[in-house]
């Protein structure tokens, strides 16, 4: 019956706009755990009975068929569901619309012009900057301080991810609005202004986001990659083309793919821009905001086997997870491999500490209540604080890790 019921699914669909849906697959044997982890689906979420929920696209129902996966649909049409949850009346369903963030970072800055400076680090594929805020004492852009440890943060990767955008958006206000104050918030942001300097991206895949919002204005929009639609899919994983183990297991090298990695490691402008910025200004910490799955993710990615410094990432995910209250996990290898993904990139070629956050439990998704999305900002600026300060105090001599 299941498949009758995804057959007809895959029917309607083919000859309508793209619809993604949340499945769930109960894997049998191990043999379908290994056929499941090799289509490189997009897993959000493993449950405790060994169960994962994983994202689906027209192409990749298809493909569920024709490889006789047996899956149960548990929201047949994401787009629609977050719109009904969520209402349509707010801009972007209150997570702003890339040309409100631009105005707001220009609000930020003018507001702070002692402790910010922005900067595009370059154009995404579709011709729009990719500005990059840098909060410290020493807020000239392009001029580091070696006694100042570097710690970057991101959001919007992929664009249909708009809780990880507003918590970095939350970061950056806290940092603001605490430097120069009383209390112990004001201690902390002044220390930190005062000893590091902090990179914000809270908008990665600007071509995607306003895809998204294009499509859906008033929120909700399902659209994951960036807009590089030249080899005949619909973008390319920008979390999948960089260049640790690239074009390995948990990528697709299928264009109409999730997962679909590109023609070549950095292919992609948003992932080459942020590169060579990390070349001249070189990550102590890396914190690359997702959602969902409550789960912090430190490399390796790309195999099960340990770092250089899993001691040291399992001492301060532990930091993390005790810091970020709520039911947060921190792991190495989630499910399966994920190839050329950006975690593994920052730590193996510039010897970063870094972490891939993926904020938010199951019933948040995407698209988080306006309610919800202020809780996880709240309780997700812990471990931002955490990787801030010990991007000045690495655990161990810190050599780019070596696969």
């Amino acid at each position: 019956m299941r498949k009758v019921i995804l057959f007809l699914f895959v029917a309607v669909t083919l000859v309508s706009a793209e619809i993604y849906s949340l499945m769930n697959f109960q894997p049998s044997s191990g043999a379908q755990t290994e056929l499941f982890r090799s289509l490189a689906f997009e897993v959000v979420q493993i449950h405790e009975d060994g169960s994962v929920d994983f994202v689906a696209n027209s192409l990749e129902r298809r493909t569920i068929l024709e490889n006789g996966l047996s899956v149960t649909i548990k929201i047949a049409d994401m787009q629609a569901y977050y719109q009904a949850r969520n209402g349509t009346g707010r801009s972007m369903g209150g997570f702003y619309t890339w040309d409100e963030v631009s105005v707001w970072i220009d609000s930020l800055v003018a507001a702070n012009p002692t402790i910010t400076s922005v900067q595009s680090i370059g154009n995404t594929y579709q011709d729009r900057p990719q500005r990059v805020v840098k909060i410290s004492v020493n807020n000239s852009f392009n001029d580091d301080d070696p006694a100042m440890a570097n710690a970057w943060y991101d959001g919007l990767i992929h664009a249909r991810e708009g809780a990880a955008m507003r918590n970095v958006r939350y970061w950056m206000m806290w940092l603001c609005s605490n430097y120069e104050r009383n209390g112990y918030n004001g201690y902390q942001a002044t220390w930190l202004l005062e000893n590091r300097e902090i990179w914000c991206l809270p908008v990665n895949n600007v071509d995607g986001w306003v895809y998204n919002e294009s499509t859906s204005p008033g929120g909700g929009g399902m659209h994951r990659k960036n807009m590089n639609w030249t080899a005949g899919g619909d973008g390319i994983d920008l979390n999948r083309n960089w260049s640790v183990d690239w074009g390995g297991a948990g990528s697709s090298g299928d264009p109409g793919s999730q997962t679909y990695r590109g023609t070549g490691p950095l292919s992609e402008p948003e992932s080459s821009n942020i590169d060579t910025f990390w070349q001249s200004h070189v990550p102590a910490q890396m914190h690359s905001t997702h959602t969902y799955s409550n789960a912090l993710i430190y490399p390796w990615g790309w195999t099960s086997s340990p770092t250089t410094h899993a001691a040291a990432y399992s001492t301060q995910g532990e930091m993390m997870v005790q810091w970020a209250t709520g039911e947060e996990h921190y792991t190495s290898y989630y499910f399966g491999p994920s190839a050329g993904n950006t975690r593994d990139h920052a730590y193996g070629v510039h010897g970063a500490m870094s972490w891939n956050h993926e904020t938010g439990a199951s019933f948040a998704g995407f698209w988080p209540s306006a309610t919800e999305v202020v809780k996880l900002s709240r309780r997700n600026l812990r471990s931002y604080l955490v990787t801030a300060c010990l991007a000045g105090c690495q655990y161990d001599p810190h050599e780019p890790g070596v696969p």
